[in-house]
This record gives C-alpha cells, sequence and structure tokens, in this order.
C-alpha cells in the first residue's frame, strides 16, 4: 500500500474523533460537567479523595469547595506514595508507567490517561493535512502507544503553538482556527484571573488572559500546570487561546 493511501486511510478511519470533537465544542459546560462526574467518580475512590471528602455524587460547587488547588510541590508526597505502594492513593485503576517530566518529577500514567493521548492524536491526524504528515512518525508513534511506551507526539501533527504539555491533553490545533481548542472530554478546565478568582470555562470573559488549572484522569485534580493563556475568539461556542507564557516548555516533549 502506498504512504499517501495509508494516510489517507488513516485520516479516515480516525475521523470519527474528530467529529465528535467538534461536536462538543457546541456544548462545552455540558460535556465538561460529564467529564467532571467521571473525574469525581474515579477521585471518590482514592485515599486522596477520602482526605477532602469527596463524594461520587459531588458536583461542582462542592468539589471546587472541598479539592484544593495544588502545584507539583504540593502532589510530590502523593505521587511517591502511590508508586511505593501501587494502589488506590491518587487513582483508582493501575498505573501503567510513571513518565519524567522536568528535573525527574514523576507523573503516573493510567490507561485512562494514556486513552486521552490517543483522542488527542487521533483528532490531530484526521484534521492534518496529507501534503503536511510525516507518515512514518506517525505510524510509529501509533504503535508505541499500544505497546505502552509512547514516544514523542510526531512534529507534523504540531502547531509551532500548540503546547504538548505531559500532564495531559489539553489543546487542539484545527487547520481552519487560528488559536487553540480544548480538548473537552479528556481534561476538565479552570481559569485563575489575576485577582486569583477561579472562573470555568464557559464563563471565560474574552481577550482576557489566565492561568490554566486542570483535572484529569490519572491522578491531578485541580493542577497548576504552568500554562497562562488569553481567550479569543469562540469556535462554535467554546472559547479559543493563545498560549502567553509556558512555564515547562523546554521540557514539554521529554517522555
Amino acid at each position: 500500500m502506498s504512504v499517501p493511501l495509508l494516510a489517507y486511510g488513516l485520516k479516515c478511519w480516525l475521523w470519527p474523533y474528530r467529529a465528535r470533537f467538534t461536536s462538543d465544542l457546541k456544548h462545552p459546560k455540558k460535556r465538561q460537567d460529564h467529564l467532571l462526574t467521571q473525574i469525581i467518580y474515579k477521585l471518590s475512590n482514592t485515599k486522596y479523595g477520602l482526605l477532602f471528602n469527596v463524594n461520587r455524587g459531588d458536583a461542582y460547587t462542592e468539589f471546587s469547595k472541598k479539592v484544593p488547588i495544588v502545584s507539583y510541590d504540593k502532589l510530590k508526597h502523593w505521587i511517591d506514595r502511590q508508586k511505593n505502594h501501587e494502589s488506590n492513593i491518587l487513582v483508582d485503576e493501575p498505573v501503567t508507567r510513571y513518565t519524567f517530566f522536568q528535573d525527574s518529577k514523576l507523573l503516573p500514567y493510567t490507561k485512562s490517561l494514556e486513552n486521552s493521548f490517543y483522542r488527542l492524536f487521533a483528532i490531530q491526524l484526521a484534521s492534518a493535512k496529507l501534503a503536511e504528515l510525516d507518515i512514518q512518525s506517525v505510524i510509529a508513534h501509533y504503535k508505541s502507544h499500544w505497546s505502552g511506551t509512547p514516544t514523542a507526539f510526531p512534529d507534523s501533527l504540531l502547531s509551532p503553538s500548540q503546547p504538548y504539555t505531559l500532564e495531559g491533553p489539553l489543546m487542539v490545533k484545527l487547520p481552519q482556527t487560528a488559536n487553540l481548542l480544548p480538548l473537552l472530554s479528556e481534561v476538565f478546565f479552570e481559569f485563575a484571573d489575576k485577582n486569583k478568582k477561579i472562573w470555568r470555562l464557559h464563563e471565560l470573559e474574552g481577550n482576557t488572559e489566565y492561568d490554566v488549572i486542570i483535572s484529569q484522569k490519572s491522578g491531578l485534580y485541580r493542577y497548576q500546570v504552568g500554562l497562562s493563556v488569553l481567550t479569543a475568539a469562540p469556535f462554535k461556542k467554546t472559547p479559543s487561546f493563545q498560549v502567553i507564557h509556558d512555564s515547562h516548555s523546554d521540557f514539554r516533549q521529554t517522555v
């Protein structure tokens, strides 16, 4: 099979992921609420969730009051406990591997988080122009994902303005958009303004700077990811973003 035909076949196979992503952008609050329900359920089954009295039926109001906003330094003790005991300390499913980033800091990866990154990969591949694809690196990354030892994300699928965050698949760049769009189904977003007031995604004001706070499917809850963004014009009904500061930009691509 020729390389162009193989690339076209992959794009067609993965197109439903892109279609679902763009559909989600029409209902950002609904999609984020659904995801938060899943994350709270998983958190309630952990020692970390027990410490903060997180219940399965909690909504955002309870979640935001109970669970503190944290940096890596605040979570390090919990990540070390998770690694040493391999029980439900931070996550309620087995850790498949630990990923190093920024001066030997560790992040736990579960199958749920790996699947989240796969969805980012699928959306970017389905959206990419055939002429711009390095199909061999794409195939290598795809195979590595299923082997359990993913390689670095192919450069041909990333915009120069798009951060590849090891903490979670945050942003997608579509060819028809000038800015970045949040991956609503995989990462729950909160934002802190210059006065440290916390906002949800659907509450953001235009042309305003925010620091990004994330909750994902592998032990990071209300986590300060080190990104500052500027809100831009909405796409469908979801805000788009420009990254204006990335405190870990030198380490993002290390896997």
